[in-house]
């Protein structure tokens, strides 16, 4: 839990703070992504990238707010400052078939997400290309 809220808050940060311009306005989405935790769990996240850019830094918010339509603006936010905007939910909201349990794995959780970020094939630490998704 330690390393995870200093991370969460530099990219939520990048996520709100970033003043970049928007590269063309059209950007990629991905819903619906399932991640597998070690211990058997699915945590579920939505991705949203410029259409023409690659490879891109990763602005995650890990969250057990579900609101699709919030997340998608916040995401295209992201997206036309030049990141790859990442909504990742505690287990068992979204697409994660689990049962929510408040706090309890969110800080794992996260860790998990960050790692599925920094894993993605032609990545550089967290960063995402447009054929990695």
């Amino acid at each position: 839990m330690q390393r995870t809220l200093p991370i969460l808050f530099l990219a939520f940060s990048l996520l709100i703070g970033i003043c970049a311009s928007a590269k063309d306005g059209a950007h990629l989405t991905e819903q619906n992504i399932l991640i597998p935790t070690s211990d058997g769990a699915t945590l579920c996240a939505m991705i949203v990238r410029p259409s023409n850019a690659s490879p891109l830094p990763a602005a995650l918010e890990f969250t057990i707010y579900v609101d699709p339509k919030k997340a998608l603006e916040r995401l295209e936010y992201a997206a036309d400052r030049g990141y790859a905007g990442v909504m990742a939910y505690t287990r068992g909201k979204a697409c994660s078939p689990q049962s929510a349990v408040p706090y309890e794995y969110d800080g794992r959780d996260a860790n998990t997400v960050i790692d599925w970020i920094a894993k993605q094939p032609g990545s550089d630490g967290p960063a995402l290309t447009d054929t990695e998704i």
